[in-house]
């Protein structure tokens, strides 16, 4: 993958939004499917193998999480598609999370959601324009002192790594497309 990506001015939008789905598949199917992430998720650690398929390298920094941080996730992922509403502060405790004033945090929170889920909640999305992380983290930023009221789970780092190294690497790949099917896929 790392390859394609500093070569990726020949690629198709087709292409570009295939090797996509390929890395939000192999990123959020084992998530979601056993709570299991990748955390190194670099791009030297994906190989596009001749039969189109994607493999997975390193293992090094796979995570189980525990069932209350995957089942919050997994709530979060069936509100996006259209499900229940997402209780971002009753469901962010039931990960773990700890608030020194919940009702503070909310906006907060909210806006970390917000950007997060961007992708999933559009009908067509473009990673290349979206700046998902550079957005993430000038909120970071901007609210330096909620986000020290916060104490997330020791586990929370690993999955923030594995969503933020995805979202590098479908930036730098360009893709766009229908994302929230890609989304809804990983539900059936």
């Amino acid at each position: 993958l790392k390859e394609l990506l500093q070569r990726n001015e020949g690629l198709s939008n087709e292409q570009r939004f295939h090797l996509a789905r390929l890395l939000t598949r192999v990123t959020w199917g084992p998530f979601l499917a056993s709570g299991v992430v990748h955390a190194d998720p670099h791009p030297g650690n994906f190989m596009l193998l001749k039969d189109g398929s994607l493999g997975v390298l390193d293992f090094g920094a796979i995570k189980q999480m525990s069932d209350g941080w995957t089942f919050a996730n997994r709530r979060l992922f069936t509100s996006m598609l259209g499900g229940p509403p997402y209780d971002c502060i009753g469901d962010s405790q039931k990960a773990g999370m700890v608030f020194d004033d919940p009702a503070a945090a909310r906006p907060f929170v909210q806006a970390v959601l917000d950007i997060a889920c961007r992708a999933a909640t559009a009908e067509d999305f473009d990673y290349g324009a979206a700046a998902i992380n550079r957005d993430m983290r000038n909120h970071f930023l901007k609210n330096a002192l909620s986000l020290g009221a916060i104490r997330p789970p020791k586990e929370a780092m690993q999955f923030f790594r594995c969503v933020a190294g995805m979202n590098q690497n479908l930036e730098n790949l360009g893709a766009k497309g229908p994302f929230r099917a890609v989304f809804a896929e990983l539900f059936q």
